[in-house]
């Protein structure tokens, strides 16, 4: 054995590993509120989220400025991998606001950097959520960067979410 590695081990003889559990399970809320009109500014305890009526390319980018191309790169790409998932699948329009709203707000405050959400690619009505979620997220400030997933992780039918450390 080698000096370098017996001197490591002898520093690291004592460490235990640090138990993390990083999910944030997001249940339907059981009452629905009415449509939320009412700027982002206000955060407390979740983000409040508009919308307007306008259809969303299929694949989508976003990046706020100032975010280095290389980081840009990653997320498209899939290398940044996410610490936590929202699935929107059977959410009305209405229950996918409040749950998108709670989950960038927990894992924000829960300083996760990379998130993501699984909305569909609606067979039925069109991507109504695919929309709706791709309105939303620029309107939290937190939000660095999102874009549609890779193939492996749902393509168009999930985005991927960066956000800033708190």
């Amino acid at each position: 054995m080698n000096d370098d590695k017996k001197i490591w081990l002898e520093a690291t003889q004592d460490v235990v590993p640090i138990k993390s559990d990083r999910k944030v399970n997001i249940k339907p809320p059981k009452k629905v509120l009415k449509k939320i009109n009412t700027p982002i500014d206000t955060i407390s305890p979740t983000i409040h989220l508009y919308d307007n009526d306008i259809d969303q390319p299929e694949y989508i980018f976003f990046a706020r400025s100032g975010l280095q191309h290389r980081v840009q790169h990653q997320l498209r790409t899939g290398k940044i991998k996410p610490e936590a998932t929202l699935d929107l699948h059977g959410f009305t329009v209405d229950e996918a606001r409040i749950a998108v709203s709670e989950f960038l707000t927990k894992t924000h405050v829960h300083s996760l950097r990379a998130i993501k959400i699984i909305h569909g690619k609606g067979q039925t009505r069109g991507p109504v959520l695919r929309n709706k979620v791709y309105q939303w997220l620029p309107q939290c400030t937190f939000v660095l960067a999102f874009c549609s997933a890779i193939t492996s992780d749902g393509g168009t039918g999930a985005v991927y979410i960066l956000l800033s450390c708190k």
